[in-house]
């Protein structure tokens, strides 16, 4: 892939034109949901990633700020925030970037017309997705964390998820509400992590002084 040099001297205009600019693709039909297996809330584990999940997010407001927009499109800084609160506690965490998508209205409801996920769909051959990159701005894509070793996705954008349809897509989100943050192998939701998409943010990243890798 072409390498897309982007600054980050506006970080929020960046983030939005990667989520806010595709409203046809943003709500889905997709398969069922993986059910997870959830940890009890007190376990050690739990405690061990809410602990880095908090840290993140003290990273983030560091950075960024009393972001209003923070739910328009920040999850690239989110999920570097996520990495370097795992380097802090001595844990290797990686990028990744491409669609994802949640279910927003239950089976019971679905009656075959309506949209019933809410989705953010990294499509690379399409035309929205190369003006995006001709423009130097990132296309339609979502950007999470995960851990190499234990092979778990974690994401701490998905509290914002109901929000996010009822004001980018006008959806009311029927079903349950999703957790504050992921951290799962076999979350509720469809992560597909595609090699491009996630090179393309890396270079965004790096190039804005969000460094991923330590000299």
């Amino acid at each position: 892939m072409t390498p897309t040099h982007i600054t980050l001297a506006a970080v929020a205009a960046l983030a939005t034109a990667g989520v806010a600019k595709s409203r046809g693709s943003m709500a889905r039909k997709k398969p069922p949901r993986r059910r997870s297996v959830r940890r009890p809330l007190n376990s050690p584990a739990a405690k061990k990633k809410d602990k880095l999940v908090s840290r993140a997010r003290a990273i983030f407001k560091s950075r960024m700020g009393d972001c209003s927009d923070m739910q328009y499109g920040m999850c690239p800084i989110m999920a570097w925030s996520v990495i370097e609160a795992g380097r802090e506690q001595g844990r290797r965490l990686v990028l990744q970037a491409g669609s994802a998508s949640w279910r927003m209205v239950p089976p019971e409801l679905d009656d075959g017309v309506m949209s019933t996920h809410f989705s953010y769909m990294w499509e690379p051959h399409s035309m929205a997705t190369r003006i995006a990159m001709a423009r130097g701005t990132l296309p339609e894509l979502h950007v999470w964390a995960a851990d190499p070793k234990t092979q778990e996705i974690i994401d701490i954008t998905t509290g914002d998820l109901p929000r996010l349809a009822k004001n980018m897509i006008g959806a009311e989100w029927l079903d349950k509400p999703p957790p504050d943050y992921i951290w799962s192998r076999s979350p509720d939701a469809i992560y597909q992590p595609d090699r491009d998409a996630t090179i393309l943010v890396a270079q965004m990243l790096e190039a804005g002084g969000y460094p991923l890798r330590r000299t």
